[in-house]
């Protein structure tokens, strides 16, 4: 039985990623609010086609995450809007 290969395969398009090893595979993908979504951990497969990333239509009260990186976000365009108000003012 010939080796497999090891790597990391890529859907461009719907920003889902496959990493792989021997025996064993991970797929990932990153949401429009650019948050790590899984998709897969188990037996090798090939396909990173064969995924789609579901559209989350609810999130736990118990998990802030996505409140988190909406404040993130926010902080970080306020932060943009003072850095660039602070350059134009002589």
């Amino acid at each position: 039985m010939g080796k497999a290969k090891m790597g990391i395969v890529i859907n461009h398009s719907e920003n889902i990623f496959l990493l792989q090893t021997r025996s064993n595979s991970y797929a990932f993908g990153i949401d429009d609010q650019g948050m790590v979504r899984h998709l897969y951990w188990g037996k090798r497969i090939n396909e990173v086609e064969d995924f789609e990333l579901p559209v989350l239509t609810e999130v736990s009260t118990n998990d802030p995450v996505y409140e988190i990186a909406r404040r993130v976000r926010t902080r970080r365009r306020c932060g943009l809007i003072r850095a660039w108000h602070t350059a134009l003012t002589p």
